[in-house]
């Protein structure tokens, strides 16, 4: 059964209801192949920089936004806690007067995600 149809070059191309099913299939495992090279690069850095390390934050960071990409309540909730992380490392290291401005944009950044959300 044919539903959808998009534009291309004009022609017409019709996808069923399957095919995209398969299509949001490899997208959802997309996803989830960045959430886990995101986790390992949080493992990584915690054991070359540890905790207390721009790198660290940075990681964490990053491993909020794949979470947030899923736009799963539960993974939400995993994105916010890693960017409360990365803003509290983030915090001490400028409270040690180190990289004040990296700090602030990251802040930028977190905010400005999170008025995206669809909750």
């Amino acid at each position: 059964m044919v539903l959808y149809m998009y534009a291309t070059e004009y022609k017409y191309v019709y996808i069923s209801v399957e095919k995209k099913i398969e299509v949001y299939k490899q997208i959802e495992d997309l996803t989830l192949e960045r959430i886990m090279r995101c986790e390992g690069c949080v493992r990584i850095q915690l054991k070359v920089c540890g905790v207390m390390h721009l790198h660290t934050a940075i990681a964490y960071d990053n491993l909020g936004q794949s979470f947030l990409m899923t736009y799963r309540p539960s993974e939400t909730r995993k994105a916010v806690d890693m960017h409360e992380k990365a803003e509290r490392i983030m915090q001490c290291i400028a409270g040690m007067d180190f990289q004040l401005s990296l700090y602030d944009s990251l802040h930028r950044f977190t905010r400005v995600s999170f008025e995206h959300l669809p909750i």
